[in-house]
């Protein structure tokens, strides 16, 4: 088992017994997890007896034989802590205003029953703003306030002009489920479960503590279009790049790209990542060098962020890349 309690923190066990801490790692842990799967066998060789290592105690014979010295995975299970009421898989996001993308949605500080949402500057440092989406099948969602138990909840019933408002997560609640309407060019409309009819709108324009309400659910209503990014990455003032532009210290070319994109004068350990316009992680590359290539062969036509990020999780440039 591995327990990732921070970037500085991080806890190994073996049947069940812990085995092993990393504290304060020369390069913290800071990005999401990837998992790797080795298989392979390993080469060595434990003196024969019992033989104590780490604390785990070696059985007689147990390095003796190839049999004993290759991995095998019966399965692999992941959790997420703190993942909310009822299950589902989970994952953290921001909602910004579709028709006026300078404000997202806000839970206010802490959380309480009847507690009310508004609009406010989109930021990335202001966690009122992150929410964990969780999965409720049928491809409805609810939106938790991260590090708190309360989600958005759109009352009983519908009506325009309806309050949205936090409340206690519960995964049986239908007035917290809402259905992710795509409208396209990553725009989503937020559709309440038990009363379809009626939308979350974020009312007209845009201030700090406008109020969020049910409204006559519609498409075209851009009031009700909101932008989807991940938790703590928001481009709002990097999108205005040009297409050529680049950077004093990295270079990125072709720009647009078809299949590879080389990225130069990056520094060995740097991440290079990939993002869309509304700031979904889509793809993470290490830098093994000073020109490192990345595959874009999966991504579709279309304008994408590039983010340099070095190895203590500091924020670089950001550059706009067109895959053709």
């Amino acid at each position: 088992g591995f327990y990732w309690e921070s970037g500085n923190r991080l806890h190994f066990y073996l049947d069940g017994k812990w085995v092993h801490s990393i504290n304060n790692p020369p390069i913290p842990f800071i990005h999401e997890m990837v998992i790797v799967m080795a298989l392979e066998t390993y080469d060595f060789n434990y003196p024969s007896g019992d033989n104590v290592k780490d604390g785990f105690t070696w059985p007689n014979g147990s390095a003796k034989s190839k049999e004993r010295r290759s991995t095998r995975y019966q399965w692999v299970r992941t959790w997420k802590e703190g993942s909310g009421s009822g299950g589902g898989s989970s994952s953290t996001v921001t909602m910004r205003k579709g028709n006026n993308t300078g404000y997202a949605i806000d839970g206010g500080n802490g959380g309480r029953n009847g507690q009310n949402v508004y609009l406010w500057g989109s930021s990335s440092s202001n966690v009122n703003q992150n929410w964990e989406e969780i999965n409720r099948g049928g491809g409805y969602y609810s939106y938790k306030k991260k590090n708190t138990n309360y989600c958005l909840d759109g009352g009983n019933g519908g009506r325009n002009g309806q309050n949205v408002y936090l409340w206690s997560c519960a995964s049986n609640n239908q007035n917290q489920h809402w259905k992710k309407v795509n409208l396209g060019n990553g725009r989503y409309r937020l559709e309440k479960r038990n009363a379809s009819n009626y939308s979350i709108d974020g009312g007209n324009g845009g201030r700090n503590g406008q109020n969020l309400y049910l409204w006559s659910s519609s498409n075209s209503n851009g009031n009700q279009q909101w932008l989807f990014g991940s938790g703590n990455a928001r481009f709002t003032d990097e999108i205005t790049l040009n297409a050529e532009d680049q950077n004093p210290t990295y270079q990125v070319y072709p720009n647009p790209v078809s299949d590879n994109l080389i990225v130069s004068g990056v520094e060995v350990g740097e991440y290079l990542e990939i993002y869309s316009l509304e700031g979904s992680l889509l793809m993470r590359h290490v830098a093994r060098d000073a020109s490192s290539e990345i595959s874009l062969v999966d991504l579709e036509s279309g304008l994408y962020l590039l983010r340099v990020m070095n190895a203590t999780g500091q924020n670089g440039p950001t550059l706009k890349i067109v895959k053709n």
